[in-house]
C-alpha cells in the first residue's frame, strides 16, 4: 500500500521494452548508415536541437539502453563485432536510409563543429557493417548521398552518346570548312587567270 499523499506507480514490466526492441529492431533492418553517439551530458535543449537537425535530414534518432540495443542489432541480423564494445554508457542510434546513407553522418558532424564537446561518436554500421571510432564516423560523412551517385552515373551514361554527337556534328562541319577552303582556291585561281 501506498503512503498517505503518495500516488502508487506501476512498474513497467516487460511490454515497453519489447516494443522498444521491436522498434529497433525495424530500424536496424531499413537503416543503411546507422552512427552511434555518446550523449552523456548533453543538456534537453541542446538534445531537442539536435533531434530537429535530424528530422530535417530525413534522418530518425532513438535513446536506448545498450541491452536494448544489442538484442535488436542480433534480431536484425547484424553482427556488431568490435562495436559491441562501444556500446557502453548513454546511447543515441541515429538512423539514415538507403536513400542517404551517409546523411545521419554528416548531419551529427556538422552539429558536433558547432557543439563541440558535447556529444562524441561511438562507431557506425554501413550496409550491416560495424565501423567502430570517430574516424569511422567521418569517413561514412563523406560518401556522396544516392542524388549525387544518380547524377554522376547519369553523366557516365550520358558521356558516350555526346562524343558521338560531337563527332556527328563536327564531320559535316569539317566538310563545310573544307568546301569553303576550296571554294576560295577555286575563286583565287579564276582571278588570276582572268587577270
Amino acid at each position: 500500500m501506498a503512503k498517505e499523499g503518495k500516488i502508487p506507480t506501476k512498474r513497467r514490466g516487460r511490454q515497453p521494452k519489447i516494443e522498444a526492441v521491436e522498434q529497433l529492431t525495424e530500424l536496424f533492418k531499413n537503416g543503411d548508415g546507422i552512427v552511434f553517439v555518446n550523449n552523456k551530458g548533453l543538456s534537453v535543449a541542446k538534445n531537442n536541437e539536435l533531434r530537429a537537425k535530424l528530422r530535417e535530414a530525413g534522418v530518425s534518432m532513438r535513446v536506448a539502453k545498450n541491452t536494448l540495443i544489442k538484442i535488436a542489432m542480433k534480431q536484425a541480423g547484424i553482427e556488431a563485432g568490435d562495436l559491441e564494445k562501444e556500446l557502453v554508457g548513454p546511447t543515441m542510434v541515429a538512423f539514415s536510409t538507403e536513400e542517404a546513407p551517409s546523411a545521419a553522418a554528416k548531419t551529427l558532424l556538422a552539429w558536433l563543429k558547432d557543439n563541440e564537446g558535447k556529444i562524441e561518436p561511438k562507431g557506425a554500421l554501413l550496409a550491416g557493417e560495424p565501423l567502430v571510432g570517430a574516424a569511422n564516423v567521418d569517413m561514412l560523412s563523406k560518401l556522396p548521398g544516392r542524388e549525387e551517385i544518380m547524377v554522376s552515373i547519369y553523366q557516365q551514361l550520358l558521356a558516350p552518346a555526346m562524343h558521338v554527337q560531337m563527332q556527328l556534328y563536327s564531320a559535316p562541319m569539317a566538310m563545310v570548312g573544307t568546301f569553303m577552303a576550296l571554294e576560295k582556291k577555286l575563286e583565287g585561281e579564276g582571278s588570276s587567270e582572268a587577270a
